[in-house]
């Protein structure tokens, strides 16, 4: 059984081409495969960071997130080309990813988060709603880095950025944003001073 493991993990790294990180590599060869099989064209242009910097446990989910999102979305479409694009690009001391997929309807943003609404329903009325945490994970692991995660919608097609800043000095553990002190002057609300 031991010699099997490697046969199967080279297996899957040759479906996907252009992806250094073994986390990474095997996630989007599964949502690749799902794609096949669902008639949805999956393109990727995926290079991992250059910097020991990221977590690939923390790219892992941002990825695996986006991608099953772009894949529920495609999964409702009836009619129109059904489509997912990815890529990932160190550019600088940032790391940006980009998942553009197509979808049908109209999308809802929750108007504290800035995310969409989820479109799934509980499978019971008294069981909590676990869904829609996909992109607020993604949020959460943009900022470890001092990033951010950008949506927008162009026509029928969904797009989300994800920036990620190295981490200073190095440090592959995930930093704690310095709060910036507040500065308040209640008499600049009224002076017109901003």
């Amino acid at each position: 059984c031991g010699t099997l493991l490697p046969v199967i993990y080279d297996d899957i790294c040759a479906h996907v081409s252009g992806v250094d990180g073994q986390v990474e590599n095997i996630i989007i060869n599964d949502r690749q495969q799902s794609a096949a099989g669902q008639g949805i064209s999956f393109r990727s242009d995926f290079t991992c960071p250059n910097s020991e910097t990221y977590n690939v446990y923390d790219i892992g989910i941002i990825i695996s997130n986006l991608l099953q999102n772009a894949l529920e979305a495609c999964e409702k479409m009836k009619e129109g080309p059904k489509y997912i694009s990815l890529s990932g690009r160190q550019k600088g001391n940032f790391y940006v990813i980009h998942v553009r997929n197509s979808f049908e309807g109209e999308i809802r943003f929750n108007r504290y988060t800035g995310l969409p609404r989820t479109t799934k329903e509980s499978p019971s009325s008294k069981a909590p709603c676990l869904h829609g945490i996909g992109l607020s994970n993604v949020k959460r692991e943009a900022e470890k880095y001092r990033g951010n995660l950008d949506i927008r919608i162009d026509g029928q097609e969904f797009i989300a950025t994800v920036i990620l800043q190295e981490r200073p000095n190095g440090t592959r553990e995930p930093q704690k944003a310095e709060a910036l002190p507040l500065k308040y002057d209640p008499a600049s609300l009224h002076s017109g001073a901003g």
